[in-house]
């Protein structure tokens, strides 16, 4: 099922849960953005499916939301089992056998960042961008390698000229 292209909007969080989503999706082998889009389309799906107090329609969409909490890690075996419709004693039995078989295959690792970065509106990290600005790097490398959208970011950097000067074209 192919995505539409998705309309970006900017989201803060403060910089705990910041930490969190970065070490959670490297554990994982995402990128933090990626990463944070899994988990906002999982639970936007549950949320409209709670407020009209009927089930969802869409079995894939149902699918995807109870493979991604089951494998973001999210519950015990009870919780697993409930939202994946598997009997608890087999969640518990291919648990164990991931665990003894050393987890799941990792992707390649996203690194997180060492500390809470110094933060400003809207949560990005300052010293980080004005780091890589100054070795040079466009505006999707940065924006790749701190898991925001480029458009975002751009509109970001005009406002924090301080930041990101504008540079010069040769």
């Amino acid at each position: 099922m192919a995505r539409s292209p998705g309309i970006q909007m900017t989201v803060s969080v403060s910089a705990i849960a910041h930490r969190k989503l970065f070490e959670q999706a490297a554990a994982r082998g995402y990128k933090p953005s990626a990463y944070a889009q899994m988990l906002f389309d999982a639970a936007f799906a549950a949320r409209c499916g709670q407020e009209r107090d009927e089930p969802p329609a869409d079995a894939e969409l149902d699918e995807q939301v109870r493979l991604v909490f089951a494998c973001a890690g999210q519950g015990n075996s009870a919780a697993i089992a409930r939202a994946t419709g598997v009997p608890e004693h087999r969640v518990v039995r291919i648990l164990d056998a991931w665990k003894q078989a050393g987890g799941l295959p990792k992707r390649a690792p996203v690194q997180a960042p060492a500390a809470a970065p110094a933060v400003a509106s809207g949560g990005y990290p300052v010293e980080t961008i004005r780091r890589l600005w100054a070795e040079g790097l466009s505006t999707r490398e940065i924006a790749d390698r701190i898991g925001k959208g480029e458009g975002a970011l751009s509109v970001w950097m005009t406002k924090h000229r301080d930041v990101c000067p504008k540079r010069r074209r040769a």
